[in-house]
């Protein structure tokens, strides 16, 4: 057993998550619908930024300190 998944055999297998989205509809209820809608929408209403917007970001120093702190401790697939 993995980080607390059971083992499945070869042949239970299901592969992996289609485009990597989790979903689980045992614990969608009413209410996290209407949370998940709101979320999409503010995700999708977004425009791109391009680098020069990104890097002007009064954030974007903290940003790139976790991203130096995380590297070595989440190594890259490769």
């Amino acid at each position: 057993m993995k980080r607390g998944h059971p083992e499945l055999s070869p042949s239970t297998s299901l592969g992996p998550p289609p485009s990597g989205i989790k979903y689980y509809p045992e614990v969608l209820a009413a209410g996290d619908a209407q949370f998940f809608r709101k979320v999409f929408d503010h995700y999708s209403g977004r425009t791109n930024q391009t680098l020069e917007e990104r890097g002007a970001s009064p954030i974007i120093h903290l940003k790139k300190l976790n991203i130096w702190i995380n590297s070595p401790l989440c190594p890259t697939g490769g």
